[in-house]
């Protein structure tokens, strides 16, 4: 299911600015794994109780020397010190994107959205992600990607484009 807050916009990481920073950081990371893996399929990146994560469906398993590789990559994104910018966009431009793209998940996510709620993405430099949960905007939350990124052990407790793959139905929630 789509949820969103009584104005139909987001709620998971729009409450609180160590979520909001977390759901960016999260953004920063498909940005550095899709700029080293260009074959890399997006799945969701959602803030967690205890971190992040983003779901990929790559080429190949990731090493330790990826993670290190992908760790400085976002370094790199993070000192470019970009905005995050919302945007509402059609249903029909978004399939049309997520197509050209390949992005089979994200095909399906936006398969999910019921016809009455909106459609929307945030940006941040070239990367662009069907989102619907708030990032950390240095104005309203006090979190700047000047201040660094947060270290976390990165888990999925399951992984979503596997299982979209295997032909489960999968819920976006919080």
């Amino acid at each position: 299911t789509w949820t969103g807050d009584a104005r139909g916009g987001p709620r998971a990481g729009a409450h609180q600015p160590i979520d909001a920073m977390r759901h960016s950081a999260a953004h920063v990371m498909a940005e550095a794994v899709q700029d080293l893996f260009p074959d890399a399929r997006l799945g969701i990146g959602p803030a967690i109780a205890d971190g992040f994560y983003y779901d990929f469906a790559l080429p190949r398993p990731l090493t330790p020397a990826d993670l290190e590789t992908i760790e400085a990559r976002m370094r790199e994104i993070v000192a470019k010190d970009q905005p995050f910018e919302f945007a509402e966009t059609t249903r029909e431009d978004a399939r049309k994107l997520w197509e050209s793209r390949g992005e089979k998940y994200k095909l399906h996510f936006l398969s999910q959205i019921p016809e009455s709620a909106k459609v929307t993405t945030y940006r941040n430099g070239e990367f662009l992600d069907l989102c619907r949960e708030a990032m950390a905007l240095e104005s309203a939350l006090g979190w700047s990607p000047r201040n660094g990124l947060p270290h976390y052990d990165v888990a999925a407790p399951r992984n979503s484009a596997d299982a979209i793959a295997q032909g489960e139905q999968i819920s976006v929630h919080e």
